[in-house]
C-alpha cells in the first residue's frame, strides 16, 4: 500500500469508474450470498459459495477502502462490530485460497422427522457452521485468526457474512450510493 492509498479517491472519472466497479462487485457478493443460502446444508455443493462469498465480500471491503481512504475507512470499520468481522473474514477466506482448508462443518439438529442417530444435536436445527479454529491450517499469517476464533468458529456461516454484508451497507451509505 503506497502512502497516497491512505487518501479518498477525489471526484472523477478514477472516481466513477471505481464505483461502478464495486457496484459490480457487491452485485456479486449478493449472488454469492444466495448460492451459500441455497446450498449451506449440502456440504459437497457447499464448499465454493462461501469461498466465493468471502472472496466478494473483500474485494468489496478494498472497494470501499480505496474511495474513502484506508486511514478513515480502517477506523470507521475497527469501530463497528459489523466491520471488524471483515478480519475473520479475510483469514478464513485465505485458509480456504491457500490452503484449500475445509472452512465448514455440518451441525445436524433435532428437527422432527430429520434427526439422525448419534449426529443430531438436541435443540438444534441443521446448519451450516464454521470450523472449529483448531481444525483449519494456519497459513502464514495470523491477521484476523483471533477474530476468526472469537466471532466465526463453531458459529453458523450465514451470522457472519450477513455482519459484514451490514457493514458494507453501512460504508455505502458512508459513500452516497
Amino acid at each position: 500500500m503506497t502512502s497516497s492509498s491512505f487518501a479518498p479517491l477525489p471526484p472523477g472519472p478514477d472516481r466513477d469508474a471505481a464505483v461502478a466497479r464495486l457496484k459490480l462487485a457487491l452485485d456479486a457478493l449478493e449472488q454469492a450470498y444466495q448460492r451459500l443460502q441455497q446450498y449451506r446444508l449440502d456440504i459437497r455443493r457447499a464448499y465454493a459459495p462461501p469461498g466465493e462469498t468471502l472472496f466478494w465480500a473483500l474485494s468489496c471491503d478494498e472497494g470501499f477502502e480505496e474511495l474513502i481512504g484506508a486511514g478513515t475507512y480502517e477506523t470507521m470499520k475497527a469501530s463497528d462490530p459489523d466491520g471488524q468481522i471483515l478480519g475473520g473474514i479475510k483469514w478464513a477466506r485465505n485458509r480456504v485460497g491457500h490452503q484449500r482448508a475445509l472452512i465448514l462443518r455440518r451441525q445436524y439438529g433435532t428437527v422432527p422427522g430429520k434427526w439422525i442417530l448419534g449426529l443430531g444435536v438436541l435443540g438444534t436445527v441443521d446448519d451450516m457452521l464454521w470450523a472449529d479454529t483448531s481444525t483449519i491450517p494456519p497459513g502464514r499469517s495470523a491477521i484476523g485468526r483471533s477474530t476468526y476464533a472469537n466471532r466465526m468458529s463453531g458459529h453458523p456461516v450465514i451470522e457472519a457474512i450477513a455482519s459484514a454484508r451490514r457493514w458494507l451497507t453501512e460504508a455505502q451509505v458512508q459513500c452516497g450510493f
